[in-house]
Protein backbone atom coordinates (compact mmCIF):
# COMPACT_ATOMS: atom_id res chain seq x y z
CA UNK A 1 0.00 0.00 0.00
CA UNK A 2 2.64 2.67 1.21
CA UNK A 3 4.14 1.50 -1.81
CA UNK A 4 1.67 2.86 -4.36
CA UNK A 5 2.03 6.28 -2.25
CA UNK A 6 5.39 6.56 -2.43
CA UNK A 7 5.13 6.12 -6.43
CA UNK A 8 2.36 8.96 -6.69
CA UNK A 9 3.97 11.06 -4.60
CA UNK A 10 6.40 12.82 -5.97
CA UNK A 11 6.21 16.65 -5.39
CA UNK A 12 6.64 17.99 -2.17
CA UNK A 13 3.84 19.54 0.57
CA UNK A 14 2.69 20.21 3.61
CA UNK A 15 3.70 16.94 4.88
CA UNK A 16 6.50 16.03 3.49
CA UNK A 17 8.02 17.12 7.14
CA UNK A 18 7.20 14.85 8.48
CA UNK A 19 9.38 12.19 6.34
CA UNK A 20 12.87 11.59 6.35
CA UNK A 21 15.56 13.74 4.34
CA UNK A 22 16.37 10.73 2.47
CA UNK A 23 12.95 10.63 1.65
CA UNK A 24 11.91 14.21 0.93
CA UNK A 25 15.28 14.28 -1.65
CA UNK A 26 13.79 11.80 -4.05
CA UNK A 27 10.78 14.99 -4.45
CA UNK A 28 10.80 17.26 -7.38
CA UNK A 29 12.07 20.73 -7.27
CA UNK A 30 12.85 20.31 -3.00
CA UNK A 31 16.18 21.61 -3.68
CA UNK A 32 18.13 19.88 -0.75
CA UNK A 33 21.56 19.26 -0.86
CA UNK A 34 23.07 15.85 0.00
CA UNK A 35 24.12 16.09 3.77
CA UNK A 36 24.98 12.52 4.52
CA UNK A 37 27.32 12.33 7.24
CA UNK A 38 28.46 9.71 9.92
CA UNK A 39 27.57 10.80 13.40
CA UNK A 40 29.32 9.03 16.04
CA UNK A 41 29.85 9.82 19.52
CA UNK A 42 31.24 12.85 20.42
CA UNK A 43 30.51 14.47 16.90
CA UNK A 44 29.03 18.21 17.11
CA UNK A 45 25.45 18.49 14.69
CA UNK A 46 23.07 21.08 14.19
CA UNK A 47 20.22 21.02 13.19
CA UNK A 48 17.32 23.82 12.42
CA UNK A 49 13.91 23.51 11.14
CA UNK A 50 13.62 24.06 7.26
CA UNK A 51 10.59 26.40 7.82
CA UNK A 52 11.66 28.59 10.66
CA UNK A 53 14.36 31.84 10.67
CA UNK A 54 16.84 30.77 12.51
CA UNK A 55 15.52 28.19 14.41
CA UNK A 56 18.03 25.72 15.66
CA UNK A 57 17.91 23.15 18.19
CA UNK A 58 21.23 23.07 20.57
CA UNK A 59 21.87 21.18 23.88
CA UNK A 60 22.28 21.98 27.42
CA UNK A 61 25.13 20.84 29.97
CA UNK A 62 21.83 20.05 32.29
CA UNK A 63 20.17 16.84 32.42
CA UNK A 64 15.90 16.46 32.47
CA UNK A 65 15.42 15.77 36.63
CA UNK A 66 12.86 13.56 36.25
CA UNK A 67 11.26 11.54 33.31
CA UNK A 68 14.19 10.13 30.88
CA UNK A 69 16.63 12.33 33.11
CA UNK A 70 18.64 12.43 29.91
CA UNK A 71 20.29 15.64 28.57
CA UNK A 72 18.08 18.94 28.12
CA UNK A 73 17.60 19.92 24.11
CA UNK A 74 15.60 22.69 22.89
Amino acid sequence: MFAIHFVCLVNPGDGDGFMSSEFQSTLNNKGMKDVAADVIMGSRVSIRHVNTQGGYLHSHPLMYPTGSKQQQIT
